[in-house]
């Protein structure tokens, strides 16, 4: 018999007991389950949400934050994804 749901990864194991560890009141179970149903956003989602941000923003020192330190993290995330993608072909 052919399983639908391949078994569950150590990643899923993992993401799943920890979302069952939280608090009732945590809104991070809900959080995960929108991002698994609506998918993952990818770098490019990241990119113009800061981007979006940026032009949005009327406060100059969120736009400056904005330019000196989340965009090196998000740049450095990317070049990790980059890596762990390279390694997982």
């Amino acid at each position: 018999m052919i399983e639908d749901n391949p078994p569950a990864s150590i990643f899923q194991k993992a993401l799943d007991s920890y979302v069952q560890g939280r608090n009732k009141k945590s809104k991070t179970p809900k959080f995960i389950e929108r991002l698994k149903k609506n998918g993952l956003p990818t770098s490019k989602d990241a990119d113009a949400a800061m981007k979006k941000l940026e032009k949005e923003s009327t406060d100059k020192t969120a736009t400056k934050n904005i330019r000196k330190i989340l965009k090196p993290v998000i740049s450095a995330l990317q070049d990790y994804s980059a890596v762990i993608d390279t390694l997982c072909k």
